[in-house]
């Protein structure tokens, strides 16, 4: 089921009904996921239908294809009696102290983050075979000009 986070903070919905999801996983032994929902939801004060395609491939991320069109504010009304809103005013608080306590860890990791001491870059966290560590994304270029002044000298 695709997060009703995602309908309120990317397609900026509200009143966000869910009238049918589907998932599975595909047997080729990768996990690729498959989702595919339906909601009926208000967006931009119009009623709208969106139907939400996720494909999460174990390598590569995800991708989505949404498709949207308008709904009579009757139909919207069907669904909600039907089925429920999801994003309800606890709901919504809950997202928000959320992004709070996400952009104050973000805020507090800059502060503790390490630097790469050869050029006082700020080191972020990478993900390699091996597992995760701490890395310069100019590092190939750090070691360029650590190679190019060690051979002029």
């Amino acid at each position: 089921m695709i997060r009703t986070s995602y309908y309120v903070e990317e397609l900026n919905a509200s009143g966000v009904v869910v009238i049918s999801s589907d998932w599975h996983e595909e047997r080729t032994g990768l996990q690729n996921e498959h989702t595919n929902e339906e909601v009926a939801c208000i967006i931009d004060g119009r009623y709208m239908f969106v139907n939400v395609y996720r494909h999460m491939k174990m390598f590569g991320g995800s991708d989505y294809s949404i498709k949207k069109f308008e709904i009579s504010k009757e139909q919207y009304e069907d669904h909600r009696q039907k089925f429920g809103v999801k994003d309800t005013p606890d709901f919504l608080e809950k997202i928000k102290r959320r992004n709070e306590l996400k952009q104050l860890i973000a805020d507090e990791e800059k502060l503790t983050t390490p630097k790469y001491p050869k050029c006082m870059t700020i080191m972020e966290q990478k993900s390699g075979k091996n597992g995760v560590f701490w890395g310069v994304h100019t590092f190939l270029r750090v070691r360029e000009r650590e190679t190019i002044i060690e051979t002029s000298v």
